[in-house]
């Protein structure tokens, strides 16, 4: 059997890319380094612990330490609430006829009337397609069917006994379904955005360890976009034509519209592109298909099977759907490409959300988005376009007059003032050093002064209201103003430099691979 390390290897190779590099934002052609050394995962301690009556000097002790606690003398926190508000959260609370969850988007508190709430529940899950009804309870079944799955692998040298024990959950929960309300797509009856909250379930610990091995392969994909400072980056400096065109683009249920087949041959694909051992590939995809086809919930008092799709709350939802998108886009730049491809430029996406130039017209532009809706991968986007501007995720681009890409923070019409207050029950050092990440954040999206006093006032404003002291705020403003922007943008550095070799290595394996498969 191989030694633990062996099983995770410590980098992993770069999927094949996208040939024109003028279609990829910030074409990245680079092996990524994957940090899967296994140490996660090697060293999980058991969760068993013997009962404390098997030995008295245990129990004993036990009693003892228990003691010492209890003599600990306890800082009462001071409650930062009023009697009034204290009341009024515990009168809420004891409300049947509402559900209290945050907005999707937005930082919001929503109250939603408990009958729409379940009415909006029952209408996506009666979607045949999507949910299936379970007369039984399955974890016992399931559970088996998992042990079987992770005893291959222990006989075959992929994972070790320990690995087993913290894989195979001793007394799994099982996992329920909620909404978030959509609120930014309608205040009146907004849809939910389905959440399978399995904390604790059998498969969290497989999604994890399914994850760690999906997100390097995310991360090297052509199209990869890390977060805002990553689009940023790379739109910095970036001069357009004067007919072009901003374009983003929006995966409509893009977890829930995955089959399973079609998701599974995507991760299939991809792993077959790294040096991974085959045994290994095995054991990943065997472990996906498992927390793909046993993905079952409960809501109320009843039990549902996510027949298709993805759960979104998995661990490894968003790199299955990335992969998933990211074959789609190798099909679509590489090997089918559709008509008018070639006035695409600077392509990028966050998961489900796109964003591209477009050096055509407007008409030329809806008979391409035809044509990508025109597929066979079960896949729906929405698109809107702009001339002069474009919003995408918190940051708002401009295209000025010459031609370059301006940018400046964007806000949903239904963000609220979420800030933490100022006397919330957290250490004082977190919530003094509020004010300067968020002014810091401000400086990197404004890409112009002018931009930035405008946000920083705002920002202020809100801050004030939030009860923050205007000692603390003038502070993390001065910081943000002297801060050159540059210095925010620069990419952050390899936690790892000593992989470089190990790094350089892969590339040669994975290159010498991708040839014998094409």
């Amino acid at each position: 059997m191989g030694s633990e390390r062996e099983l995770l290897p410590a980098t992993i190779g770069r999927p094949g890319g996208f040939s024109n590099p003028l279609w990829i934002l910030g074409s990245r052609y680079s092996v990524a380094t994957a940090g899967c050394s296994g140490s996660r995962y090697e060293n999980y301690k058991s969760k068993n612990f013997p009962p404390l009556t098997l030995n008295h000097y245990v129990d004993v002790f036990v009693q003892l330490v228990t003691k010492e606690f209890e003599r600990i003398p306890r800082n009462r926190a001071s409650d930062n609430l009023t009697r009034v508000q204290r009341r009024a959260l515990i009168d809420l609370g004891h409300l049947d006829d509402i559900v209290i969850k945050p907005s999707d988007k937005g930082g919001n508190v929503v109250l939603w009337p408990r009958s729409m709430y379940e009415k909006e529940a029952s209408r996506q899950l009666r979607d045949n397609v999507c949910y299936k009804r379970l007369t039984f309870n399955p974890l016992s079944k399931y559970k088996q069917e998992l042990a079987a799955i992770l005893e291959l692998g222990v006989e075959e040298g992929v994972i070790t006994q320990k690995q087993f024990s913290y894989l195979l959950p001793e007394h799994p929960a099982v996992a329920t379904l909620y909404l978030l309300p959509k609120i930014h797509k309608g205040l009146e009856n907004p849809p939910g955005r389905p959440i399978v909250a399995g904390n604790n379930s059998l498969s969290e610990p497989i999604c994890r360890y399914i994850d760690h091995f999906l997100k390097p392969i995310v991360e090297s994909l052509p199209s990869y976009l890390r977060d805002t400072t990553d689009i940023l980056r790379r739109l910095d400096g970036i001069q357009l034509d004067q007919d072009a065109l901003l374009v983003t683009c929006d995966v409509e249920a893009l977890y829930t519209s995955i089959r399973h087949a079609d998701g599974l041959e995507a991760v299939e694909k991809f792993l077959l592109m790294t040096d991974f051992e085959p045994e290994t590939c095995e054991f990943i995809l065997n472990l996906l298909r498992f927390a793909l086809t046993h993905n079952f919930f409960l809501f109320g008092d009843l039990l549902y099977l996510q027949i298709q799709g993805t759960a979104m709350g998995a661990a490894c939802a968003p790199s299955y759907a990335n992969c998933f998108l990211g074959l789609w886009e190798r099909r679509i730049f590489m090997l089918e490409p559709p008509a008018l491809i070639e006035k695409v430029s600077l392509w990028g996406r966050f998961i489900d959300d796109i964003l591209f130039v477009w050096h055509g017209s407007i008409d030329e532009l809806g008979s391409f988005m035809d044509q990508l809706n025109n597929n066979n991968y079960n896949i729906k986007l929405t698109y809107k376009y702009g001339r002069t501007n474009m919003e995408f995720l918190d940051v708002l681009f401009n295209i000025e007059s010459d031609g370059y890409i301006s940018s400046n923070v964007y806000r949903k019409k239904t963000s609220t003032n979420s800030l933490l207050h100022a006397t919330s029950s957290h250490p004082k050092p977190l919530i003094s050093n509020i004010p300067v990440g968020q002014f810091l954040r401000m400086k990197r999206i404004c890409s112009s002064d002018t931009f930035f006093e405008e946000q920083a006032k705002d920002l202020t404003n809100r801050f004030k209201e939030r009860g923050y002291r205007q000692q603390d705020i003038s502070k993390a403003y001065s910081r943000a103003k002297n801060t050159p922007r540059n210095n925010l943008l620069m990419q952050p550095k390899q936690k790892n430099p000593d992989n470089q070799g190990a790094t350089e290595k892969s590339k040669g394996t994975c290159s010498e691979h991708r040839s014998s498969q094409e």
